[in-house]
């Protein structure tokens, strides 16, 4: 960053800045102790500034600046960070004004753009600059391998003060490990800079073998070390390659030279070469149908102080060979220099590497023809880096959900902008008086929608549970459910605790069923008549199974429950947190999707639903998980048995009052505005694609899947580890499932096939 001049004692300059000829125009204060001096370089859209009169100059590229804005548009003084994303520019922006205060700096950029920069921000700046680490020239010999960070180090702030130093010290890095999406490269490209637009390239490559044209970038042969866009007036400074597939062993080797080094051992070898190499400029044209774009550089570019700042080198890219004899043999000086391979570090990067380059310090080439046929996928850009230590990634359990997926649980849902509105918009009423009417309009939604009378709306899926069972089970008798389900081991025992319901288990089968003849069986142990008895009152089922994988407990299976119930006198409670999963499993397994238009109320997916409840008596469905609401849950059952659960909700302090309006707003947006239906088959999909895939990888095991959006997944303990760390480094938040190396990975409306597949790509790195 340029132009810190503000200080309390600085009067105010306004300086008009050079627009051609490389003029500059510079500010001077003799009373500032911040900063000495200041200038805009036009030619080299650069700024150059002095602390005081003994000081080396700084400089910083004019985009920099731009890209650091603090204006109100731009800058976010409460987040400390921009409003918006970095946009490519395709050219360093020009200056009209500067000018400073008390206060700070303001620029007024060529395109009517005013960039203010508040004078702390400014001495921070130039503090890190005067900091910055000086280049270390290499060879092979003493840099063997590239310098190397761990992606999943990024959002270590350790980890990017590595990354920033590696490439202001040797010009190169290379992330390891790296999650294999352009969005991964375009995420790491954010931390550095704004990315670089050319009009011949335009801002981004995806080059993949097979996807050829003449310019030897995207063709199959091997390419000399040279430095990129020396037809540019200005260079961009770095270049970031992501491998995402490297092609056949032996092909396709990035070999990267410092031209740093080189041009030292050049200047021990033949001072006048030397000279030759930073005072004659060489003519470099890009031209094809649309274009026609030229430059002139020195091979070796230096600054006022004669300082080495930039080596421009294309042999592909030259206009025309120099007349000049002392340039020639100059130029065949340097060129046999590039030849000998001990300035060459060969770095053949593998699967999810990131290299990032110095590209006005390093040359770099290819090495190993590629072969036809052969896939080989990288991506890539070039960057105009702000001087300086770009921050850390966001850590996966910072801020909003933005871009990152949390596949622990659909319960981590949030809601969307139409059902923030709807829940803003409610017309809210006292809910314990009777008196909301939003929240009376969705309990008579959800109750028609599953068939029942009436239907009651509370805070959880737990306090659904618990007051299911206490309103059909007076304190003292039993109720009979499966062994894993969730009220038995998830619910922290609130029917025995708080209403004296004692529970007796039943071990479920592979499908989530309590199978029929085990039922019958614990019920023959409970005889009415014998005084040793504990009197079953309710039998409750949970569909769609969790600790099954989301199994569903199909139509048939329901029927013959709700029969033996029935014929036992006893009545049937279904656990449905995730009811419309079941139901659109069922839906589309029978092929309902074509019965749209015929269908009852709530399509296909209410007349699924209601062939799962029919001759349930009680049942307790969740509005978030599938439905993406931030709370609450719905019982839903005949008119009598709710109005206790109405009764007794308000003995447990459940009762909300106006709060209940907001969320039966919410609840009402997802089943009545969305395509729920096609949101649910949608999460079905990704959670197949999950477990498809996984199949394929070896040394993974799908130990629980039930055809919904849930998934058991399992790798050896060390194994498990390494990929929730590649997984979190993707920005994928992951849990363990009950320990034992098993991962549960649940699928909602927060989740996209792209982090499925990223998904994938961690547990397959760790895997081979």
């Amino acid at each position: 960053m340029f132009g810190p001049m503000a200080c309390t004692s600085l009067r105010r300059v306004v300086a008009r800045a050079a627009t051609a000829g490389g003029k500059a125009a510079t500010l001077h204060s003799g009373r500032c102790r911040l900063v000495h001096s200041a200038s805009f370089n036009a030619d080299l859209g650069s700024f150059e500034l002095r602390l005081h009169q003994e000081a080396k100059p700084l400089q910083a590229p004019a985009l920099v600046l731009r890209d650091l804005c603090q204006c109100e548009t731009c800058w976010d003084p409460h987040s400390h960070q921009r409003k918006s994303a970095r946009v490519p520019t395709e050219e360093s922006p020009r200056v009209n004004t500067i000018s400073t205060s008390p206060v700070g700096m303001q620029v007024l950029w060529a395109d009517g753009h005013a960039s203010r920069y508040e004078t702390s921000f400014l001495q921070r700046f130039l503090q890190q600059e005067s900091n910055l680490p000086r280049p270390r020239l290499w060879n092979r010999t003493s840099l063997p391998q590239p310098p190397q960070v761990p992606y999943a180090e990024l959002v270590e702030a350790s980890g990017v003060q590595s990354l920033a130093h590696q490439l202001h010290v040797h010009g190169i890095c290379v992330l390891r490990d790296a999650p294999t999406t352009a969005d991964t490269a375009e995420t790491v490209g954010d931390l550095l800079g704004a990315k670089r637009a050319t009009s011949m390239f335009g801002t981004v490559w995806d080059l993949r073998v097979g996807e050829l044209d003449n310019d030897s970038a995207y063709s199959l042969e091997e390419i000399e070390h040279h430095t990129d866009g020396c037809y540019l007036p200005q260079r961009p400074p770095l270049q970031l390659f992501h491998c995402i597939q490297p092609g056949a062993e032996g092909t396709g080797v990035s070999s990267l030279i410092d031209g740093f080094a080189v041009a030292q051992e050049l200047r021990r070898r033949d001072k006048t070469a030397y000279e030759a190499l930073t005072k004659h400029l060489i003519s470099y044209q890009f031209r094809d149908e649309r274009h026609d774009i030229s430059a002139e550089h020195p091979v070796l570019q230096l600054n006022l102080r004669g300082e080495l700042v930039a080596v421009h080198w294309n042999n592909y890219d030259r206009a025309t060979l120099p007349s000049d004899p002392s340039l020639l043999k100059a130029m065949q000086l340097w060129d046999s220099l590039l030849q000998d391979e001990s300035w060459h570090l060969d770095v053949p990067l593998q699967r999810g590497d990131m290299l990032i380059i110095d590209n006005l310090r390093l040359l770099h080439a290819r090495k190993g023809r590629l072969r036809p046929g052969t896939p080989r996928h990288f991506y890539g850009f070039y960057l105009d880096a702000p001087l300086r230590t770009p921050r850390a990634l966001p850590r996966v359990d910072e801020g909003s959900v933005g871009d990152r997926a949390d596949l622990r649980s659909d319960t981590k849902t949030k809601p969307d902008g139409p059902m923030y509105s709807a829940m803003v918009s409610a017309t809210l009423g006292d809910d314990v008086a009777g008196e909301c009417e939003t929240t009376r309009e969705l309990e008579s939604y959800v109750a028609t929608l599953l068939g029942k009378e009436a239907a009651l709306l509370v805070c959880s899926g737990t306090q659904g549970n618990l007051l299911a069972a206490a309103a059909q089970c007076p304190r003292g008798t039993e109720m009979l459910l499966g062994n894993d389900s969730h009220i038995h081991l998830w619910e922290a025992g609130g029917p025995s605790v708080l209403f004296g319901v004692a529970q007796r288990t039943v071990a479920v089968d592979a499908f989530g069923q309590m199978p029929i003849s085990a039922v019958e069986a614990s019920l023959a142990l409970s005889d009415p008549e014998d005084d040793h008895c504990c009197r079953t009152r309710l039998v409750a089922a949970e569909n769609p199974h969790g600790a099954r994988g989301g199994a569903v407990l199909s139509p048939a299976y329901m029927k013959e429950l709700v029969n033996l119930c029935r014929a036992r006198g006893i009545r049937l409670h279904v656990d449905g947190a995730r009811i419309f999963n079941a139901a659109a499993a069922v839906a589309q397994a029978a092929g309902d999707e074509d019965g749209r238009k015929v269908a009852g109320f709530g399509g296909p997916l209410g007349e699924a639903a209601r062939q799962l409840l029919d001759g349930v008596d009680t049942v307790s469905v969740c509005l978030s998980k599938g439905l993406g609401c931030p709370g609450g849950a719905v019982i839903a059952g005949d008119a009598a048995t709710v109005a206790e659960c109405r009764r007794l909700r308000k003995l447990v302090g459940g009762s909300m009052r106006q709060a209940t309006g907001m969320l039966a707003a919410a609840g009402l947006h997802a089943l009545r505005e969305r395509d729920l239906f096609a949101d649910l088959k949608r999460d079905h999909e990704l959670m197949r694609r999950l477990v498809e895939g996984a199949k394929n990888l070896q040394g993974v095991s799908v130990d629980l899947y039930g055809g919904t959006n849930m998934a058991v997944l399992s790798l050896s303990p060390d194994r498990a580890a390494h990929a929730a760390d590649l997984a979190k480094a993707s920005g994928l938040r992951v849990e363990s499932y009950l320990g034992q190396g098993g991962w549960r990975f649940v699928t909602h409306r927060g989740v996209r096939e792209e982090d499925v597949d990223a998904l994938l790509d961690a547990f397959g790195r760790v895997t081979v």
